[in-house]
């Protein structure tokens, strides 16, 4: 998923809705690369908008360059890792020859706080990934890319809501999969996966986010005893073609479960699977092996967090998903893993273990023991912020070092953020956890830093309250609010035809 810098990673597009434009014939230059050219100007004074100079994209200290490869394989994009140096001419104009033929979609990052990211286009900047027309460069071709203005920052804000929490993650799942381009009711395509989970309690569901995000899965809440008519509602719309139950008969009964099943219009009985186990660490093994171990060559990167409550491994979901990896959870007072645990790593075929939270979330033993099984082969990294808001600060701006747009949700509750997962991952954008009245640091800095244009904001008011949709913040950083725009986000995924 979209956008971990310097590797093959990608964000997929998945559902074509705009019609791109067609690049410009280019002049013949020297095979077997290909090039662009633009004009890049320095701060412009007294201007609304300001243009950068990209003498070296990848390390100047105005403008970085990212060009994101599209992958016809897999219908994804990929940032290119190597760095690229831009020459310029007698004329002012820059230009980059180093560029393998293919289709790009090419983004501009300012190093600037107050400075908006974009992509480009013939008129100007798109916003996001996803609007941004494609340029295909053959080889010995060359693109000209005019002069690129980037304006300073203003916020899309949405917010994806329900009367409860039932009906927010059924919104979200709309969001996610709206079956028409126009009209959120019409009926969706068949979705692979739903992971029906307990809306009421969290232990079971900490590794579904990631596990229904690498199948372009959905998550639904349900309470355990009934299934609420939303979710049911929201079932026989996806009409999937598995239903995974998540959790033993008290976290889920055989009777919701059967409801569910109906709702969706299964008829085959192993279509529907409850993945659950003698706790919450059981379950959660379940998930993992039943999503993840399957794959080829193997999972490579695994994130651990404490499975005894749920921030960290909240905040985890999205950068896990970006990675194509699990969230493992641990019992991370313990000074060893479990038997199953490291049988599970083992089996996962894992090279990188990234733990989230401090010692008191997750042991210096088991950080030990994650080290020690394969040796130096077997690295570990702990991020780490001291408290719920501020490692998902860190984990953010590690894994999300640019973002289009952020999702926001309380730290105070998981319903929200554990709905959100799915589709976070599908627009390759992190979940800060703030704090309910204001937009706390957690908040602050994934947008500023990230560079993000638009905030989604998961849950009502309640969840989260009116300052926070006009991203006021709380006073704990030393920085001005956000101007809000005052335009929904975009949250259809259209992509290259």
């Amino acid at each position: 998923m979209k956008r971990l810098r310097h590797t093959t990673l990608a964000v997929v597009i998945l559902a074509a809705t705009i019609a791109l434009l067609t690049p410009t014939p280019v002049e013949a230059i020297m095979p077997p690369t290909a090039s662009v050219t633009g004009t890049f100007l320095g701060d412009v004074p007294g201007s609304a908008s300001l243009a950068l100079n990209p003498s070296d994209s990848s390390t100047s200290a105005g403008l970085r360059v990212e060009f994101w490869r599209y992958e016809p394989g897999d219908g994804s994009y990929s940032s290119t890792p190597a760095p690229f140096v831009w020459i310029q001419d007698s004329s002012g104009v820059w230009t980059e020859s180093g560029i393998e033929p293919g289709t790009y979609r090419i983004e501009f990052v300012p190093v600037r706080e107050d400075i908006g990211q974009g992509y480009w286009e013939p008129a100007g900047l798109a916003r996001y990934l996803e609007t941004a027309p494609d340029v295909t460069l053959t080889a010995g071709q060359t693109f000209a890319l005019g002069t690129v203005n980037l304006p300073p920052v203003v916020e899309d804000v949405s917010r994806l809501q329900g009367s409860d929490r039932f009906e927010t993650a059924v919104t979200v799942s709309r969001a996610a999969h709206p079956g028409s381009p126009t009209a959120i009711d019409h009926p969706a395509t068949v979705t692979p996966v739903v992971y029906l989970v307990d809306g009421l309690n969290y232990p079971d569901a900490l590794s579904a986010g990631p596990a229904a995000a690498i199948q372009d899965g959905e998550i639904l809440l349900t309470s355990p005893t009934s299934l609420p008519s939303s979710t049911a509602t929201e079932l026989a719309r996806l009409r999937p073609e598995r239903l995974i139950v998540v959790g033993g008969k008290s976290a889920i009964s055989d009777g919701v479960a059967a409801t569910a099943a109906d709702a969706a219009g299964i008829t085959t009985p192993t279509n529907v699977v409850r993945l659950g186990g003698s706790d919450r660490y059981a379950t959660a093994e379940a998930i993992v092996r039943d999503a993840f171990v399957p794959l080829s060559p193997g999972t490579q990167t695994v994130i651990v967090a404490t499975g005894r409550d749920y921030p960290d491994a909240l905040s985890a979901g999205p950068a896990a998903s970006r990675l194509r990896a699990p969230v493992v959870i641990v019992d991370g007072t313990l000074p060893e893993l479990s038997g199953e645990t490291t049988t599970l790593l083992t089996d996962l075929m894992v090279n990188k273990i990234i733990i989230v939270g401090g010692e008191q979330a997750v042991s210096t033993g088991i950080e030990a023991q994650l080290s020690s099984l394969s040796g130096a082969t077997y690295p570990v990294q702990r991020i780490d912020g001291g408290d719920r808001f501020s490692t998902s600060i860190r984990l953010n701006e590690w894994a999300f070092p640019t973002t289009d747009r952020a999702f926001l949700a309380t730290g105070f509750n998981f319903p929200d953020a554990l709905a959100g997962a799915p589709l976070a991952a599908r627009l390759g954008a992190p979940i800060a956890l703030t704090r309910p009245e204001c937009l706390d640091a957690g908040g602050y800095v994934v947008l500023r830093n990230g560079h993000a244009n638009g905030a989604v904001l998961l849950g009502g008011p309640a969840a989260l309250s009116s300052a926070i949709g006009s991203l006021v913040n709380c006073g704990d950083i030393d920085a001005p609010s956000y101007t809000v725009s005052g335009e929904p986000v975009p949250l259809s995924i259209p992509g290259p035809q």
